[in-house]
Order: structure tokens, then C-alpha cells, then sequence
């Protein structure tokens, strides 16, 4: 049997600017937070009868949030660096603080590459982080943290 997707991204994201910063000898840079109540993709399949399927997954998040995905680059840029942890980035919005969502897997439904849950000693990593916060919060200035230092102010 053959299945054959294509697949169409029915959300979309403006390009927007780049923050970057240097934290614990690695380059860390951020593109602005894209905020999202709802991702969802359709997908054409060719069933093994030659037959053409249009398949959507939506993804949700609870009720009153919304999904904030920020897609990031982090390159070591000091050979004396430590490990970056990958579980260390976090969302300030006002007082509050977002971590990453614990289980970001399904980002890849919606050719959404995760940024890796690895400790990474070295090289260069891409992906993005995907928070859920309240509605109401997401409308307010934000910052990406990592350990604790501000990556961008939104």
C-alpha cells in the first residue's frame, strides 16, 4: 500500500527580527514569539486505491491559552563553555514565568522542528520552543530566558 502527503501549513508566521546574546559562552539568538490558538495542518493522501484523502490534525491548547513558539539558534562561541541545557529557557511574561512545554513531540506534525531536549556540549542547534500561556498574557511584553538571562524583550 502507498500513502502519499502533502502536506500545507494553514498557519502563518510574518518573518520577523532576530535577537541574539551571548550567555554562558554560547550564542544564543531568538526570532520574535509567534503566537498561535491553534495549529493545524491538512495533508493529502493517496489511499492504495488511487484515491485522494484531505486529512487535517489540529493541535490545541488549553482553554483560555494560546501557543507561543519562538524558533531559536544556539552556537557555542566559547571553546571554555559549559553544557547548555536545554531545559533552562524560559518565558517572563510581566511577573510571571513560562517553562517550555514539557512534551513538544507533536511540533513535528506541523513541520515545526522542536528544539532539542538534549544537554548539548557543543556545535550548532536550531528548533523551536513552544510555551502555552494565557490569552490574556500573550498580548503583553515578553522576554526568552535562558538561566535565568533575558535573550530577546518583545
Amino acid at each position: 500500500m502507498n500513502i502519499f502527503i502533502k502536506s500545507a501549513l494553514v498557519f502563518s508566521f510574518m518573518v520577523q527580527p532576530v535577537y541574539a546574546t551571548v550567555i554562558d559562552g554560547w550564542d544564543i539568538q531568538a526570532e520574535s514569539p509567534k503566537v498561535s490558538e491553534i495549529l493545524s495542518i491538512e495533508q493529502e493522501v493517496e489511499t492504495y486505491t488511487g484515491d485522494m484523502m484531505l486529512h487535517k490534525i489540529e493541535q490545541t491548547p488549553s482553554d483560555g491559552n494560546v501557543y507561543i513558539i519562538i524558533p531559536i539558534t544556539a552556537n557555542r562561541s566559547d571553546k571554555n563553555a559549559g553544557l547548555l541545557y536545554s531545559t533552562k529557557f524560559q518565558l517572563q511574561i510581566g511577573n510571571l514565568i513560562f517553562d517550555r512545554l514539557s512534551d513538544d513531540s507533536f511540533l513535528v506534525d506541523y513541520n515545526i522542528q522542536p528544539f532539542t531536549r538534549l544537554n548539548i556540549k557543543m556545535g550548532s542547534h536550531k528548533g523551536s520552543l513552544i510555551f502555552e500561556v494565557p490569552k490574556i498574557e500573550s498580548q503583553k511584553e515578553n522576554m526568552l530566558l535562558y538561566n535565568g538571562k533575558a535573550i530577546n524583550k518583545n
